[in-house]
């Protein structure tokens, strides 16, 4: 749990995190991300913070220390060591329909200013299902993902007439790791 710990503060380098909250982003135990979070603070890598609940009453919380001297070198580290390859995240994202097509950009290649981290196209995508995957995929990676999800006929639509989502994603640096559409990239 500790990478993942890691991960959720230095990729959201600005957010004050209450125990409940990094326990829900890292699907974790509340006893062992207390501890993961005590020795991040011991570290100081984290700082205590107050900050509000979602009830809105004050708690204790933990923001990532700007001051820490090793903040680049654990980023680009953390970004290096993916915690799972294309091909599983293909297979995982294969549980929520037929697969047709999916690019990857954004956070899966270190651009923070992309529109989409991910389209998955595919024929019955069962949306809440997809949801699922992708806030496990979250959990892994410590940070929010922006995704688009079309079936194959409104993505040969879209691209058919220049759409500006679709455009934004493979005008700039992308990726496609699964094609079965026959799509020239």
């Amino acid at each position: 749990h500790k990478a993942k710990v890691m991960m959720l503060f230095l990729f959201n380098p600005l957010a004050t995190f209450d125990l409940e909250t990094v326990v829900k982003r890292v699907k974790g135990r509340a006893p062992n991300i207390r501890r993961e979070l005590n020795s991040l603070e011991k570290i100081k890598l984290v700082k205590k913070k107050e900050t509000r609940n979602i009830k809105g009453r004050k708690v204790a919380g933990f923001v990532l220390n700007q001051s820490f001297s090793h903040i680049g070198p654990l980023q680009d580290f953390l970004l290096k060591v993916s915690p799972f390859t294309n091909l599983e995240l293909v297979r995982k994202l294969g549980g929520a329909g037929r697969l047709k097509l999916v690019v990857i950009s954004g956070v899966f290649l270190n651009d923070t200013d992309a529109r989409v981290d991910i389209l998955v196209v595919g024929d019955k995508v069962k949306k809440n299902v997809l949801e699922k995957i992708l806030v496990e995929v979250e959990a892994d990676l410590g940070r929010e993902i922006k995704y688009a999800v079309m079936d194959s006929g409104d993505f040969e639509y879209r691209l058919s007439i220049g759409d500006k989502l679709v455009r934004d994603i493979f005008d700039y640096r992308h990726e496609i790791i699964f094609n079965k559409i026959g799509l020239v990239d």
